[in-house]
């Protein structure tokens, strides 16, 4: 008998053990695996105020349109880093018709990416955003003025030239950085004419959505659309504001 209680106490510590393993394994795969497929993959996104004409008459949105290829390189915010891996450019892939890649990674600057050149894929189309994470100096590799931010861009350019000489190059204006570091927004500032003079000069195509990104944080609140870290989108809101104010900034540029 006193055997047949040892076996038994056993046998319920062992189902017990077992059935608390069983609920810790389903929840890492809804947690780890299940919940990010179904963010990047099965979730709806959409352009703030959803496609009208005039977004339609973006020269961006015709390219992804023409089934050329095209390639999406930049840092955390088009890695999606920090919200499950969703792009800032998320509700656009649906418009792409040609083949879809992306070479980013989450605290990358200008100079990260000139480093890594071998592995930059080849493409028709490239829409560069790169800059948040020079301008905020955080980082080693980080531009010290606008000045070098511009020939690391430039440096950037032949790079991609060489890989697809035939390329279109778009460069987007560093995102807003909403931080209360006193230099901040001065440097970006220069950073941003930097790379607009860079691309008036080269022939590159220069999209600056943060004015539309600025002006919707006035009317709604910035909560509404981005992280508490204030660098951010959000996964629904933020890059659909975001992909909106690309295209209007581009069709205001067309």
């Amino acid at each position: 008998m006193c055997c047949y209680n040892q076996f038994m106490g056993r046998s319920k510590r062992t189902v017990i053990l077992s059935v608390i393993l069983g609920v810790l394994i389903v929840y890492a795969l809804a947690v780890y695996v299940v919940k990010p497929l179904y963010i990047q993959h099965w979730r709806h996104y959409e352009i703030h105020g959803g496609m009208t004409e005039e977004l339609r008459s973006s020269e961006l949105l015709s390219d992804l349109q023409s089934g050329r290829s095209v390639c999406f390189i930049g840092d955390s915010i088009t890695e999606g880093n920090e919200i499950e891996g969703v792009h800032w450019y998320q509700p656009l892939i649906p418009y792409v018709e040609g083949d879809l890649r992306h070479f980013s990674h989450g605290g990358w600057t200008v100079q990260d990416v000139t480093g890594r050149s071998d592995d930059i894929p080849a493409s028709d189309i490239y829409v560069i955003a790169l800059g948040v994470n020079d301008i905020i100096n955080d980082y080693p590799s980080a531009a010290p003025d606008a000045e070098e931010y511009a020939d690391r861009i430039r440096q950037l350019a032949d790079i991609l030239e060489n890989i697809s000489p035939d390329c279109k190059l778009y460069y987007i204006a560093p995102w807003p950085v909403l931080r209360d570091e006193d230099d901040i927004p001065e440097r970006a500032r220069e950073f941003t004419n930097e790379l607009e003079e860079f691309c008036r000069s080269e022939g590159h195509i220069f999209i600056n959505p943060c004015p539309a990104i600025i002006e919707e944080f006035g009317s709604s609140g910035m909560s509404a659309y981005m992280l508490p870290d204030g660098i951010h989108p959000n996964d629904q809101e933020g890059v659909g504001l975001y992909s909106y104010a690309v295209l209007l900034s581009d069709s205001e540029r067309t």
